[in-house]
């Protein structure tokens, strides 16, 4: 069953073995952005963004930046009627942080939420000319969903598929 070998993949990652959850043949990419593992489904929806780091329409700065991209995915997911929420909390323990593994295992400040539950996460990088931010978006299985939540992405951006 794939989702009982993802859970025993995820946990064995978790104590360090690495070299077993290659062995499964999955591959393993580190994301130029950083950020936790994901283990990415049929049920997500994973983007790269990449702009001029003063294109005039984005904030200055990694923070303000970061939050106004969330901002703009979690009002995209309202208009599609999941409950999405801005984390605003610090994190109280930064030790977490630095041996964060897994992507949805710990809440940033300005990742997205529903019901408790981290249902974004996005990591950025940027250089004095350029902002690169990746994510995923876990969705439900729905084709109808997946395609408005592509055209809205798209259609804010000017750009097409």
């Amino acid at each position: 069953d794939q989702r009982q070998d993802e859970a025993q993949a995820q946990q064995e990652l978790k104590d360090g073995e690495r070299g077993q959850y290659e062995g499964r043949g999955w591959e393993i990419v580190k994301r130029p952005t950083g950020g936790g593992m994901v283990f990415h489904r049929t049920w997500e929806i994973t983007y790269s963004l990449v702009t001029s780091a003063n294109n005039g329409v984005l904030p200055h700065g990694l923070v303000p930046s970061y939050k106004r991209i969330s901002e703009v995915i979690a009002a995209w997911l309202n208009e599609l009627g999941v409950k999405a929420e801005i984390r605003n909390r610090q994190v109280k323990k930064v030790k977490e942080v630095k041996t964060l593994k897994r992507c949805f295992d710990l809440t940033m400040p300005y990742e997205i939420t529903s019901g408790g539950r981290k249902i974004v996460g996005s990591a950025q990088k940027r250089s004095k000319h350029t902002l690169l931010q990746q994510g995923t978006i876990l969705v439900p299985w729905d084709e109808r969903f997946i395609k408005e939540l592509v055209d809205k992405f798209a259609t804010s951006l000017n750009i097409s598929f």
